[in-house]
């Protein structure tokens, strides 16, 4: 069957589509490839280094800043943190070089014990005297 023009053009306009997709898709699955790697080599952490509990609250917040749930549940796995939501606050709010956005992605889940742990973060922030912007930031 033959098709019209503007048929020819929607199914070339669908291959090309295709095509980018399938790019773009393999770009997905190299970053997954590269980050597995990682992750696999933060499960084989060396605890015969100076410092290991410092090794595993580094390689804690790594996972973290890729897979929250994943970095809290190492965590508290390795004893770093009590599975408790006002520890889990408390490690949100003090561990520095922890991906902001990925806090507000673990503390902006609408389902427990996320929203537990939002209030207990929050509790820890003084806003007396701030403006509302200035509470926002």
């Amino acid at each position: 069957s033959e098709l019209t023009e503007e048929e020819q053009r929607e199914l070339d306009e669908i291959r090309r589509r295709k095509e980018e997709l399938k790019r773009e898709i393999q770009q997905l699955k190299d970053e997954i490839r590269a980050v597995t790697a990682e992750m696999e080599g933060m499960d084989n952490v060396d605890e015969k280094g100076p410092d290991p509990k410092a090794k595993m609250a580094n390689t804690g917040r790594k996972k973290f800043n890729i897979d929250p749930r994943k970095g809290i549940d190492f965590m508290v796995e390795q004893g770093l943190i009590n599975d408790m939501p006002e520890d889990i606050g408390v490690w949100l709010y003090r561990t520095e070089a922890l991906d902001k956005t990925k806090i507000g992605e673990y503390l902006g889940e609408n389902k427990e014990p996320n929203l537990t742990v939002l209030k207990e973060f929050v509790k820890l922030h003084e806003f007396a005297g701030m403006t509302l912007v200035e509470a926002l930031r």
